[in-house]
C-alpha cells in the first residue's frame, strides 16, 4: 500500500502565510475600486438630476425650479420651499435614489431628502444663462448642485464633492481648488461660479468647504 502523502504543519503555515499576504495587498485595490464604482454611481445620478432639470426648464419657459437649498432649515420656516426630489419627483419617475449618493455617510438623504445641495441663488433662473444684474453668465459657470460633504476620494487621497453644472458636465473637486490661482478663463469661471454659491446666506455658514 502507498504511503499517503500529507501537508506538514510547516507547509500549511507556509500557503496559509502566502494567502494571507496576497489578501493584504488586494484589499487596498478592492476598496479604491468600491470607492470609484461609487463616485461614477454618484456622476450617474447627477447626469438624471441634469435631464430632470432640463426636462422641467422645457416645460416652464426654460427656468430652472424653485428649491430649498437645505429642506431641513428652510431659508423662510413659515413658507418652506420643495426639496429637490420632491421638485423633479414627476420627472424621474419618482424615484427617489436618484438623489441618493451611494456615498453619503451622513445621513444626508435621510434629513434632506437629497444627498445633494441646490444652489438656490438660481432659483427660477434661465437654464441656457443665468442673469444676475447687468452679467449673464452661461450654463458652463453655474453650478446647479454638488455633495453636501466631501465624500468622493480624488488624486492624493484627498477628499472632494462632485459638482453638476447647468450645461450638464460635472467637476471631482474640492472647494478650495475651484477658486485656483491661474487667470485663465476656466478658472475665471469657476471663480464666478463660487461667488454665486457664497452669496446664499446658507453657503456662507461654512457647509460648501
Amino acid at each position: 500500500m502507498a504511503p499517503v502523502s500529507a501537508f506538514s504543519l510547516v507547509e500549511l503555515l507556509l500557503v496559509l502565510g502566502i494567502i494571507s499576504l496576497l489578501v493584504a495587498m488586494l484589499l487596498p485595490s478592492l476598496h479604491s475600486m468600491r470607492a470609484k464604482a461609487k463616485g461614477m454611481s454618484c456622476m450617474n445620478n447627477l447626469r438624471q438630476i441634469h435631464v430632470a432639470l432640463r426636462m422641467h426648464a422645457d416645460e416652464n419657459e426654460e427656468k430652472l425650479p424653485v428649491i430649498e437649498a437645505m429642506p431641513s432649515t428652510p431659508a423662510i420656516p413659515d413658507a418652506p420651499l420643495k426639496s429637490m426630489s420632491e421638485a423633479l419627483a414627476s420627472y424621474v419617475n419618482h424615484s427617489t435614489q436618484v438623489f441618493r449618493c451611494p456615498q453619503d455617510q451622513n445621513g444626508r438623504f435621510l434629513h434632506e431628502g437629497t444627498s445633494y445641495e441646490w444652489n438656490s441663488t438660481v432659483n427660477n433662473k434661465g437654464m441656457d444663462g443665468v442673469q444676475f444684474g447687468l452679467i449673464t453668465l452661461p450654463p458652463t459657470m453655474v453650478i446647479l448642485c454638488w455633495d453636501f460633504d466631501n465624500v468622493h476620494t480624488g488624486s492624493g487621497g484627498s477628499s472632494k464633492k462632485n459638482y453638476l453644472f447647468a450645461d450638464g458636465h460635472i467637476a471631482n473637486e474640492q472647494a478650495a481648488s475651484l477658486l485656483g490661482t491661474s487667470k485663465t478663463l476656466a478658472t475665471s469661471s469657476r471663480q464666478w461660479c463660487l461667488i454665486l454659491k457664497l452669496t446664499h446666506s446658507n453657503l456662507t455658514k461654512g457647509r460648501f468647504l
